[in-house]
Order: C-alpha cells, then sequence, then structure tokens
C-alpha cells in the first residue's frame, strides 16, 4: 500500500496537507480541485480505498431571514438549527449567507445551495441559472423552474375550516401577517391569506371585515391586530373562531384579548400554525397545526444530494409536508361558540 509521503508526491502537495485531507479535516484551508486531486493520487496509488473519505458535498445556504425576523418566529431560528444538524448527519459542508451576499461568482464555488427566505428579481435571475442544483425551503418562488420542500398550508387551512364547520361555526376570521415584497419592498397578502380565502369563499364563510393582516409574523402583529380587533366588537361582532397564520402571532391576540376581557375560547376560539415551543404555555394552551421543521430540512438536503449525485435528472420537484392538527385549550374540538 502507498504511503503518506508517495501521495504527496504524486500530488505535488506536502505530507501534511495530504495527511489532513486524507483526515477530512474540514478545517483545512485548501481548494476542493487541491481535494480532488489527493484523493485521486490515493485512489491510484491503492492507499487504503475503503479509507478514503468521500469529498463533503460544499452547499451554500442563503439565509434571507433578518435577525429581527428570526428573533420574531422562532420557526426560522429552528429551520437553521435543523438545517445544521443534517447538514451533518449526511456529511455536508455547509457555508451560510445573510440577505445580500450573494453574487454568481460566489455560487459557482459551491456543489449545490439550499435557499431560505424572500429573494429579489435580481437574486432569482442567479439562482435560476443553477437551479438544478438547489433546492428552496418554505417557499418556491417559480413553480416548474425551482426544487422546493414546503409546508402544505392548503391542507392545513382547508383543515382548519373543516374542523370549524364540524364544530357548526358559521363565522369564521383570519388573523395574519404580510408578505413583504422584496421587489417593491411592499407589504402584500400572504399565501396563508391568500388560501384562507379561497377555501373560505368555496365554503360559503368568506366574510372581508373578519380577515385582518398587518406586517411581520409576531406578537407584536398579534397584539397590534388583536387591540383592532377588541376595540371594533360594537361594530364587527367576534366571529366563532379565528384561524391565526403563525404561532407568535396569537400569543400576541391572545395577550390583547385578555386585557379587554376577552376569553378564548369562551368568546371566541383560535386555531393557530406552527406549534412552537410556546404555544403549550400561553393561556388559554393554543390549539396549533405542527409544522415538522426537522422535516422540511432533512427532506431538502436529501432532495438536493439526490440532484448532485445524479445530475443528468432534470425534474424540478415541489414536496409538500402535511402538518397535524395538536389539540389544546384555544379551540374545543366539536365544541362551537
Amino acid at each position: 500500500m502507498a504511503t503518506i509521503k508517495q501521495i504527496a508526491q504524486a500530488a505535488g502537495f506536502s505530507p501534511t496537507t495530504v495527511s489532513r485531507i486524507l483526515n477530512n479535516d474540514n478545517s483545512l484551508s485548501v481548494t476542493q480541485e487541491t481535494r480532488e486531486k489527493v484523493l485521486q493520487a490515493a485512489n491510484s496509488l491503492g492507499y487504503g480505498r475503503d479509507q478514503i473519505p468521500r469529498v463533503p458535498y460544499r452547499v451554500a445556504v442563503f439565509f434571507w431571514i433578518t435577525a429581527q425576523e428570526e428573533l420574531d418566529d422562532v420557526y426560522f431560528n429552528t429551520l437553521k438549527r435543523s438545517l445544521q444538524f443534517y447538514g451533518k448527519t449526511y456529511g455536508l459542508s455547509l457555508e451560510f449567507f445573510e440577505k445580500g451576499q450573494l453574487d454568481a461568482a460566489q455560487v459557482a464555488d459551491f456543489d449545490g445551495f439550499i435557499a431560505v427566505g424572500a429573494f429579489n428579481q435580481t437574486e432569482r435571475a442567479i439562482l435560476e441559472q443553477i437551479s438544478n442544483n438547489g433546492v428552496f425551503i418554505d417557499s418556491n418562488p417559480r413553480i416548474g423552474h425551482f426544487n422546493s420542500v414546503q409546508p402544505d398550508f392548503e391542507q392545513i387551512i382547508s383543515e382548519a375550516l373543516a374542523l370549524c364547520q364540524t364544530a357548526g361555526m358559521t363565522k369564521v376570521g383570519f388573523i395574519g401577517g404580510q408578505y413583504l415584497n422584496p421587489d417593491t419592498n411592499q407589504f402584500e397578502p400572504d399565501s396563508r391569506e391568500n388560501i384562507f380565502r379561497n377555501y373560505a369563499s368555496r365554503a360559503g364563510l368568506l366574510d372581508e371585515k373578519l380577515i385582518h393582516a398587518h406586517d411581520s409574523f409576531s406578537v407584536t402583529t398579534g397584539q397590534v391586530l388583536g387591540k383592532q380587533i377588541a376595540e371594533n366588537t360594537s361594530a364587527c361582532p367576534l366571529p366563532n373562531a379565528f384561524i391565526v397564520a403563525a404561532d407568535p402571532i396569537a400569543v400576541g391576540v391572545l395577550q390583547a384579548f385578555s386585557a379587554a376581557g376577552i376569553l378564548v375560547p369562551r368568546d371566541t376560539s383560535l386555531l393557530s400554525i406552527n406549534n412552537i415551543q410556546m404555544a403549550k404555555y400561553t393561556s388559554p394552551p393554543l390549539s396549533t397545526f405542527a409544522i415538522n421543521q426537522d422535516e422540511l430540512c432533512r427532506a431538502a438536503l436529501a432532495r438536493l444530494i439526490d440532484i448532485m449525485e445524479n445530475p443528468e435528472k432534470q425534474i424540478y420537484q415541489r414536496t409538500l409536508v402535511s402538518a397535524y392538527l395538536v389539540a389544546r385549550g384555544s379551540f374545543v374540538i366539536n365544541q362551537a361558540n
């Protein structure tokens, strides 16, 4: 069997560098080309074929979530931690980039990418050039042109409305945040609001006066909207229930309702989305649809590995991950208000 010194001579690098590469030392600052050249030399000389590590795929993670958004909604912090965990599990070398750190030359240095957040037109154009080697998590800016793994919001909201109908409820409202369009820097209706309008209309439950949306998906948004709703009950009575777009908003709504003397679920019920840790500790505890962020990240990285290992595949996949209801005190199943 060849020695480290022989491999170093064949590859043209120092024995120390060769040894660290063969031992999969990711702290070593060398190019991908250097790693591959050393492994090829080791392979050709028959050096411990079964022991030679596969060079980890280098994956750029474009995490277009601001620090404030991460603070406002723990959902995104959980996504980041899940990506880090499954990246390590799958033996990938992940490098995270913040909003604004994206250019074509940079992308070319990686084997693939993961994208989280809202990207402007220029950024989308860069990613679309290499879209076959990337996966979006939580959204898809252009279905049919990007791979993605997303929560199935249609399943969640249609099921939430069905629960309300089964309970005999005839008035159902919606409370949510808004989508900040990165091209116009203007707030627009979020996909959850659009889906609610669609399914509520089909069910004969759509009432525009009962739809409330504002700003970010945060506790503050919930407090603002909850206060507005509470102050307007004389003109617009409370519905039987509200479907809330995200748990942080629901937490703020509960706080505002409590301050106004509105009791949940006596006066109105709440069905929320995400099942963050805090949901079980609110008063009352939140009934919420659990989105499995671990599965979103695991499935996205598994899809990315498949893409990188089978570059001849030219099929874009959009995977929807279902959620399940965690029933707690804010919505009593089969009991109308």
